[in-house]
């Protein structure tokens, strides 16, 4: 079902396994930190300003769609597996983000 009007999604500590908002073409904000979630589809998400995806079990992620995104965060706490790997565009750059939070040793890959 899409949700054309959903903006900012909230969802921390749910006991969440999975997530799609791959309908969800308006979402500018997501917060889904402290879940199960092993992967995140962003890549429909144009709008896509700020993401938090920390304490998952998310090991690597595609943003190269994502050119609007001024904060991301997927640091990972409680014995969750560590974010390996970053899809990206080729003009990114960490300096121009406001927030950027990912653990040292993170492989970028430029697409």
């Amino acid at each position: 079902t899409a949700h054309p009007i959903l903006v900012n999604l909230e969802c921390t500590s749910c006991g969440l396994s999975s997530i799609d908002v791959s309908a969800c073409d308006s979402l500018r904000y997501i917060h889904c930190n402290e879940n199960n979630i092993s992967s995140v589809d962003l890549s429909a998400n144009l709008k896509l300003r700020w993401a938090n995806v920390s304490s998952n079990n998310i090991t690597s992620i595609d943003l190269s769609s994502n050119l609007l995104i001024e904060r991301f965060a997927c640091s990972q706490g409680n014995g969750k597996p560590a974010l390996s790997t970053i899809n990206i565009w080729p003009e990114f750059s960490k300096d121009d983000m406001v927030e950027w939070i990912v653990p040292s040793g993170v492989q970028y890959t430029y697409l």
